[in-house]
């Protein structure tokens, strides 16, 4: 399953939006929101390093 299609891996911009595989990320203290789980992307980021933030191999990202 292929969670954001149509995402360069190398060209993520700053606002875009980035949806995480809920059944994947490493259970974290506060409850988790409603809806699925999404990420917005900041200046610097790179989808590796958010992959590695939420606990996501990159083949799932």
């Amino acid at each position: 399953m292929t969670v954001n299609q149509g995402i360069d891996p190398y060209r993520i911009v700053p606002g875009q939006s980035i949806d995480i595989p809920d059944e994947l990320l490493v259970q974290q203290a506060a409850p988790a929101p409603a809806g699925p789980p999404s990420c917005i992307v900041e200046s610097g980021d790179t989808l590796s390093g958010i992959s590695e933030q939420f606990g996501v191999p990159m083949e799932r990202s």
